[in-house]
Order: structure tokens, then C-alpha cells, then sequence
């Protein structure tokens, strides 16, 4: 999990796979116990480095301190969700780009999420128009570009079964 975590925040996602595709089938159960996987932690099925690839494949990052929030998934970006989880909060990333409109959304399911910064790839479509929601209201955010991302600057504050939701239109 370590090296395919490693892979992933290479950009090398097919050999990351690879390898814990290959792994999952040598460490099938079939000839000894499957809960005894040496690649992946002797004796314990879900070591903590298998976090690593999640993290990895999700581009996430969380700075408590800077109250900064980062998504960049190393796969399909038209369409992906995962979990997050920070030192107050957690919860599901969601990111749908179109070619006319991107939206990317943030529920928090326990805690609140209080960010400064949340950090987004723009990719490939230049977008001009950017809008924050936080339960269906506006919030006030500056928008700045900083080398093929999106950065939402200000207090941003989502609760408990509430949902960040940005709006980026071409």
C-alpha cells in the first residue's frame, strides 16, 4: 500500500493499481489465511497505509493550522466523490465537471468544517465565473488563480448535514 500509495502521487495511477490489483490476488485466502498479509501488515487485513492510497488518488490534503483544504483526484475528475475526515469534521468530497459548468461539493456529515482556503483544479476549461453556497446561501469569498487551480479564500464555515457546494461556469 505504501509504494501504490507513493505511485498515485506520481501521476503513475494504472501501475499503482497494478500492483495492489496483483497483491489482493496473491493474498487471496486460498492457500493460507487472509488475514495473515504479510505486503500489507502481518497479521492485520487493513494496515493504516492503505489511508495512503485514498488520500493519494483524491489529491486531499487538510492543514488544521492554515485551516486550508486541497481535492486534485488522480482519476476520473469529470465524476468523482470521496470521504474526508480532519481533526474536527468529516465527511464526502463530490466534483462534477460538464464543459459548460463544474460543480464541487462538500458535505459534512459529523463536526463542522472551518476553512480559510479550499484549493480546486481548474484543468482545462478557463473558468470566469465562480460562486460558494453554503445551505443554499451565498458566501463571500475571494477567488483567486495560482498555477491551474482555483483558490476560495475566506471564512467559510460548513456544519453538521451541510453542504459547501461551488459553482465554476466558462
Amino acid at each position: 500500500y505504501e509504494v501504490a500509495g507513493l505511485l498515485f502521487q506520481e501521476g503513475m495511477v494504472e501501475e499503482g493499481l497494478a500492483l495492489v490489483e496483483n497483491t489482493t490476488r496473491r493474498q487471496n485466502g486460498e492457500i493460507r489465511s487472509p488475514w495473515n498479509e504479510v505486503e500489507r501488515g502481518d497479521h492485520y487485513v487493513r494496515p493504516m497505509s492503505s489511508w495512503s492510497m485514498i488520500e493519494a488518488l483524491a489529491g486531499y490534503g487538510y492543514d488544521s493550522v492554515a485551516r486550508q483544504m486541497r481535492f486534485d483526484p488522480g482519476i476520473d475528475g469529470n465524476l468523482f466523490q470521496c470521504f474526508f475526515c480532519t481533526d474536527l469534521c468529516w465527511g464526502t468530497y463530490e466534483q462534477i465537471r460538464g464543459d459548460e459548468e463544474w460543480t464541487f461539493e462538500i458535505a459534512v456529515a459529523y463536526g463542522t468544517l472551518k476553512l480559510e482556503t479550499i484549493r480546486l483544479l481548474e484543468g482545462r476549461v478557463h473558468v470566469s465565473r465562480v460562486e460558494a453556497y453554503v445551505g443554499g446561501s451565498i458566501v463571500d469569498v475571494k477567488w483567486e488563480r495560482e498555477g491551474g487551480f482555483l483558490l476560495a479564500r475566506g471564512q467559510i464555515t460548513v456544519p453538521r448535514d451541510e453542504r459547501l457546494r461551488i459553482v465554476a461556469r466558462s
